[in-house]
C-alpha cells in the first residue's frame, strides 16, 4: 500500500498508509446500503401516515440521514462511519490530529458534488487520494495500522519491575499524539531513521516537559515512552 508523509502540528513528517480507492468504495457501498435501507423503511412509513406534522417530521428526518448520515457518524465515532470502521478506515486532519466538526461538516455538505462522480477522479489523480470535500476541509482518508484509535497506539507494555525515570507530573504533561509522534520517529530502522526529526522532537519533548536530560536523545526519548506507559498504560 502507498505511503503518505503528513505534517503534524510539531513539523515532523510521520509516514501512514492513505485509503486505497477499493476500500473507500468499499466502505461506500455499504454506508449507502444502510441509508438506502433508512430511507426504503421510512418510505413505507408513509401510507399510513394521517398526521400533517409527523409526515414533515419524517420527510424532515429522511432528508437528514440522506445528507447528515457520514457527519453524524463520523463526529461521534471518531472520523469513522459504519462503512470506514467495517475497512479501518478514518477521516482526519492534514496535520494527522483528528479532524474537528467544522472539517466534518464541510466534507457533509460537499459530498452530493462528489457523489456526481467528480470526487472519484480526484481521489484517483491527487496525490493523497482526496476527494473535493477533502481538499476543502483539510483532511485525508487513512487506513488505520490496527484495530484500535488513533490516540491508543501511544500505549504499549513495559516489563513489570520498570522504575520510571522522571515524575508522573512531568510526564502527563505530554499527550497521547505526542508520545505517539516520538515512538513513530524511534520505530524506524536505524538506517532509515531521520536523526534531524529525532533532534527536533527531542528539543520539543524537553520543551513541553521542562525536563533538561543527561541521556542523548535517543535514550531520552525512549525513556519518556517508558515512563508514559508506565504512569498510563
Amino acid at each position: 500500500m502507498e505511503e503518505l508523509s503528513f505534517n503534524t502540528t510539531q513539523n515532523v513528517d510521520i509516514v501512514s498508509n492513505k485509503a486505497g480507492i477499493g476500500d473507500r468504495f468499499i466502505a461506500a457501498i455499504l454506508d449507502y446500503l444502510i441509508i438506502s435501507g433508512t430511507l426504503i423503511i421510512s418510505f413505507r412509513l408513509y401510507p399510513a401516515l394521517s398526521n400533517v406534522t409527523i409526515y414533515y417530521i419524517l420527510t424532515v428526518f429522511i432528508g437528514l440521514v440522506f445528507f447528515f448520515y457520514h457527519f453524524f457518524f463520523e463526529v461521534f465515532m471518531n472520523g469513522q462511519s459504519i462503512g470506514k470502521k467495517y475497512r479501518k478506515l478514518k477521516v482526519i486532519d492534514q496535520s494527522g490530529q483528528n479532524a474537528n466538526i467544522g472539517q466534518l461538516l464541510i466534507r457533509a455538505l460537499i459530498r452530493p458534488i462528489d457523489l456526481l462522480g467528480i470526487g472519484l477522479i480526484f481521489i484517483a489523480f491527487t496525490s493523497k487520494s482526496q476527494r473535493i470535500g477533502d481538499l476543502a476541509a483539510g483532511t485525508l482518508v487513512v487506513q488505520l495500522k490496527k484495530d484500535i484509535e488513533m490516540d491508543e497506539l501511544a500505549f504499549s507494555e513495559v516489563e513489570p519491575d520498570y522504575q520510571p525515570v522522571y515524575p508522573r507530573t512531568v510526564i502527563n504533561k505530554l499527550k497521547p499524539s505526542d508520545i505517539e509522534l516520538i515512538k513513530e520517529v524511534l520505530d524506524r530502522k536505524e538506517k532509515r531513521m531521520d536523526y534531524s526529526l529525532v533532534k527536533v522532537i527531542f528539543n520539543k519533548t524537553k520543551e513541553i516537559t521542562g525536563i533538561t536530560p543527561e541521556n542523548k536523545a535517543v535514550p531520552f526519548l525512549k525513556d519518556i515512552i517508558k515512563d508514559y506507559n508506565y504512569y498510563n498504560g
